[in-house]
């Protein structure tokens, strides 16, 4: 995999989980909390996270050398 194909891999990977941890964010900070919203967000981040992690660990996903051990890394933290 080139450094592009796997930028466009990791992008591919991570943009949704990071826009919903942004839209669960602004939820949480609401005041006064609404708590079925923030459930519902919570759920959604969560599912995101997973996605993010199922998409950085594929097998079929050959990482370059020189990040293979920062995509592993990211995704044992998402954990």
């Amino acid at each position: 995999m080139s450094k592009d194909e796997a930028a466009k891999a990791y992008l591919s990977a991570v943009c949704a989980s990071n826009a919903q941890a942004d839209k669960t964010t602004t939820v949480i900070q609401t005041k006064p909390l609404d708590l079925q919203a923030a459930k519902a967000e919570a759920g959604a981040l969560r599912d995101a996270c997973r996605s993010a992690i199922e998409n950085l660990t594929v097998e079929k996903v050959m990482w370059p050398e020189a990040v293979k051990s920062d995509i592993a890394a990211l995704a044992d933290g998402m954990y």
